[in-house]
């Protein structure tokens, strides 16, 4: 009875054990899989893409059957080779990247991103998980601010009559030329 007794304890505590492991391995996929930004994991040995997640194949265009198996070279995802060597030579000093900022080669255009990675062990192997965050548009948009920054500016200090901005304390924040000029 003591025998049957420890091989149903030993039996029970390896379906717990199982079953924790199983849950583990549900929320880490579904995580991966199901994350907004990008995320690549890759063998360290061979560059070789090993997984990729769903947002990896929105911003890219490639297919997880096109991109494991493959380098990110191989693909033509690195749109100027000094950002790679940038990157490979960060990661290899500090084992991890942060928010690096990249140009990436995508099926179809250029995508501006910042890039995070980190060295990590997979099954006794050297891997490195990367999670990329687009930020073309952000870029595109900084650009156009700064443009009409620039234009307003423009206009602010080309205006032949005094202008100037008070802050609402009545400090004077701003003047332009023709308002200077007044001054002098």
């Amino acid at each position: 009875i003591s025998f049957a007794l420890d091989n149903f304890d030993r039996e029970n505590e390896r379906k717990l054990a199982g079953d924790i492991l199983r849950t583990s391995e549900e929320k880490f996929s579904k995580t991966f899989h199901n994350s907004p930004n990008p995320i690549s994991i890759t063998k360290i040995s061979d560059g070789k893409i090993i997984e990729i997640n769903d947002a990896f194949s929105r911003i890219t265009g490639y297919t997880r059957e096109e991109a494991v198996g493959r380098t990110t070279v191989e693909l033509g995802i690195w749109a100027n080779p000094v950002d790679r060597a940038n990157f490979i030579a960060e990661l290899t000093e500090k084992g991890r990247v942060l928010d690096l900022e990249l140009l990436f080669r995508t099926k179809t255009n250029q995508v501006t991103c910042l890039v995070s990675g980190e060295i990590v062990e997979i099954q006794s192997e050297q891997c490195l998980i990367a999670v990329i965050q687009d930020i073309t548009s952000l870029k595109q948009a900084l650009e156009t601010i700064k443009e009409q920054n620039n234009f307003l500016n423009a206009i602010f200090e080309n205006e032949p009559e005094c202008v100037k901005v008070v802050a609402l304390n009545g400090e004077l924040t701003q003047m332009n030329r023709a308002g200077l000029a007044m001054l002098e």
